[in-house]
């Protein structure tokens, strides 16, 4: 794209630069995926993009669009009906649209989900560090389940393919496998 960018809210409709383009395919799928017939699409001659917008205030002449006050919404480099172009989807027109405040929650929604899940997980594998610290006790290892249980030696929860592998090696030896946690 050239040095044109998508405006903030409050461009005035110049006829002389803006093509409004009422019949685009494009533009009717997106009014009736969104319900929302206040769109409309222009062609920017200098630019040449076309931008989909709404307007701020509406136009003295219809038909020339003249007077208007346009909220440029997006803004694209091909015509958005020709075969080559990949225009916005109505779902990321519909994510453009939505109050700043829901956006906002939904992420601090999402990020609490996040932490919960890391907490659920750090919890997890400290109740199975306890067990095998107790294990290691058990087992007579004072030193390298102290060690174990202060963070000194640090502690990997065994994943399923680790936990396979010391299952099989158990197994062949028959007796207890003493697995060195420092060297």
């Amino acid at each position: 794209m050239k040095d044109f960018e998508l405006r903030e809210i409050g461009v005035p409709f110049n006829p002389n630069e803006h093509v409004l383009l009422p019949h685009s395919m494009y533009l009717s799928a997106i009014r009736n995926a969104l319900n929302i017939k206040d769109l409309h699409l222009y062609f920017h001659k200098e630019a040449k993009t076309y931008v989909l917008f709404t307007w701020w205030r509406k136009p003295v002449n219809a038909n020339t669009g003249g007077g208007g006050i346009m909220c440029e919404i997006e803004l694209m480099d091909q015509n958005p009906d020709s075969m080559n172009s990949n225009p916005p989807s109505a779902n990321d027109i519909r994510l453009r649209l939505r109050p700043t405040i829901e956006i906002y929650k939904e992420m601090k929604k999402f990020n609490d989900n996040q932490l919960s899940e890391i907490r659920l997980q750090k919890e997890a594998d400290k109740s199975e560090r306890d067990h095998f610290v107790k294990g290691l006790k058990k087992e007579g290892h004072h030193e390298t389940a102290y060690k174990l249980d202060i963070g000194a030696i640090p502690f990997m929860p065994p994943d399923e393919e680790t936990g396979e592998l010391f299952r099989e090696m158990k197994e062949a030896t028959k007796s207890k496998l003493i697995v060195p946690l420092s060297y």
